[in-house]
C-alpha cells in the first residue's frame, strides 16, 4: 500500500494562474552551511515547507514519526551527496534532526508519507490495513510520518510513542489507544454474538441502548422510560467496530463513554413521524442481520427499524416519502458536491518552492491551495479538465506543459 501527503484528500488536479507563473524572486536565496560551487546535488528553496523539503532528501530506507515542525526554510545548496544536503537543511535549521525508526511489527509493509497528519485518520487508515478496531480514547493530534516497506503493526506503535500514547489490548480484535500517562484499560468482558456499529456524537447511554435493543423489547418492569435519567447520560461517543462481541462493544462504550451498564435501564422510543430537514443521524448497529439506527430529532433521541419506509445500511439511513428516497450518512461523503457543474472549480494557484537535482531523481515541491505537493520529473500530473501535463524540472524552475514555474516568494 502506498500513500502521500495528497492522497488525504484525493487525486491532485491543477489549474495553473499565468500571474503566477510569470512571478519571479526579489534574489536569490542565500547559500546553506556546506556549499560547494559545482556540487551534483543541488537544492533551492525559498519559503518551502521545511518537513516536506527534509522527506525530499532523507535517504530511501529512513522511516520516523515526528511531530511537525511548523517551519518554512529558503536557501540553496551544491553539494556532492544528497545525504550532505540533508545535513546543511538541518544546519540551517536544527529542529528538523530526526532519528530513523525501526518500526517493528507485524501486518501488512506499507509506504506512507504524510506532512502534519491527523493521527485520528492515521489510526483509521491502520485499523483497516490491520483488520482490527482501534479505539481511541488519546486526543487527535497532528503528526508527520515517513515509512518505506514498514509494518503496519510497528508503524501503529510508532504513532502512539510519538503522540504521546499508550497502546492496551483488552479484547481480541480490539487495541485501545490511550494517553501514556492514564491507566492501562483492563480486561474488557467478552460473549454474546459479534456486532458492527458505526457511532458518531452519540451520548453513552443512547448508544449502550441501542445495542440492547437488538434483544428485542423488554418488559414493562424492566424498562425506566424517562430518556433524561438513564438514556441520556454518560459521554458523547464517536466509535466504530466490526466483528466485536455483544458484551465487548458494551464494556467499551462504558469505559469510553463513562456510563454505568447497572445502572436504570431505558428505551430509545421508536420515530413515529416521517423525518425533516434537521434530522441527524446518531449510530447504526447489525447483528446477525438485525439492523437498527439512532437518529435525533428536535434535541431528542430515537430508534429506526427497517421496513416500510425505512432502510438501514452501515453508517447510512434511508426513507422512501412521497418526495422520493432521501439519504443521511454518518460521515461526511468524499465525493463530489451533488449539483456541481462540471468545470465550475475556479483556477487555482500553484507556486514553485524549491527544487532538488540529484541525477536522473528531480524533484519540484509545489505550493497548491495552501498545501504542499511533489511533483517528480517525469511524471506527469493532470489538470481539472482531465489533462495530462508533462512535468519537467531544472534547478529553481518547473515545466508544466508549455507553462513555466519559477522560485516565487510566498505571498502574506
Amino acid at each position: 500500500m502506498r500513500s502521500s501527503c495528497a492522497s488525504l484528500i484525493g487525486l491532485l488536479v491543477v489549474a495553473l494562474s499565468p500571474a503566477v507563473a510569470d512571478a519571479q524572486p526579489a534574489s536569490a536565496p542565500p547559500t546553506w552551511p556546506g556549499h560547494v560551487d559545482g556540487g551534483a546535488v543541488q537544492v533551492d528553496a525559498l519559503d518551502v515547507a521545511a518537513d516536506v523539503l527534509r522527506a525530499a532528501l532523507v535517504p530511501a530506507g529512513a522511516a520516523y514519526v515526528t511531530i511537525p515542525s511548523g517551519k518554512t526554510v529558503t536557501g540553496r545548496v551544491r553539494v556532492a551527496k544528497r545525504a550532505h544536503a540533508l545535513a546543511a537543511l538541518i544546519a540551517h535549521e536544527p529542529t528538523l534532526a530526526v532519528a530513523s525508526r525501526p518500526m517493528r511489527g507485524g501486518g501488512p509493509r506499507l509506504d506512507l508519507e504524510f506532512t502534519a497528519a491527523p493521527t485520528a485518520d492515521l489510526y483509521r487508515l491502520l485499523a483497516d490495513v490491520l483488520r482490527t478496531n482501534i479505539v481511541v480514547l488519546a486526543p487527535s493530534t497532528n503528526l508527520t510520518i515517513r515509512a518505506r516497506r514498514k509494518p503496519a503493526g510497528g508503524v501503529l506503535a510508532e504513532v502512539a510513542r510519538a503522540s504521546g500514547a499508550a497502546i492496551d489490548r483488552p479484547a481480541r480484535n480490539v487495541v485501545v489507544v490511550r494517553p501514556a500517562s492514564a491507566p492501562p484499560i483492563t480486561r474488557l468482558p467478552t460473549g454474546g454474538a459479534t456486532l458492527r456499529l458505526a457511532a458518531r456524537q452519540i451520548l453513552a447511554g443512547h448508544l449502550v441502548e441501542l445495542i440492547r435493543a437488538l434483544d428485542g423489547p423488554r418488559s414493562p418492569t424492566d424498562v425506566l422510560r424517562d430518556a433524561a435519567l438513564a438514556c441520556g447520560s454518560g459521554q458523547p461517543v464517536d466509535l466504530s467496530l466490526k466483528q466485536v462481541a455483544t458484551a465487548t462493544a458494551l464494556g467499551i462504550v462504558e469505559r469510553i463513554g463513562a456510563v454505568n451498564l447497572r445502572g436504570p435501564r431505558c428505551a430509545l422510543p421508536p420515530l413515529a413521524q416521517d423525518p425533516t430537514v434537521d434530522l441527524k443521524l446518531l449510530a447504526t448497529v447489525e447483528r446477525g442481520g438485525a439492523r437498527l439506527a439512532a437518529v435525533e430529532l428536535g434535541g431528542d433521541a430515537y430508534l429506526v427499524a427497517p421496513g416500510g419506509a425505512w432502510s438501514i445500511g452501515d453508517a447510512w439511513i434511508a426513507h422512501r416519502g412521497s418526495g422520493g428516497e432521501r439519504h443521511w450518512r454518518l460521515y461526511p461523503s468524499l465525493g463530489a458536491t451533488a449539483g456541481a457543474a462540471p468545470g465550475a472549480t475556479p483556477p487555482r494557484q500553484a507556486r514553485l518552492a524549491a527544487t532538488v537535482i540529484d541525477g536522473r531523481a528531480r524533484l519540484a515541491i509545489v505550493e497548491l491551495d495552501g498545501g504542499f505537493r511533489v511533483w517528480t520529473d517525469g511524471r506527469p500530473v493532470v489538470t481539472d479538465a482531465g489533462e495530462r501535463l508533462d512535468v519537467t524540472v531544472a534547478p529553481g524552475e518547473v515545466q508544466l506543459g508549455a507553462t513555466t514555474l519559477r522560485l516565487t516568494p510566498r505571498v502574506p
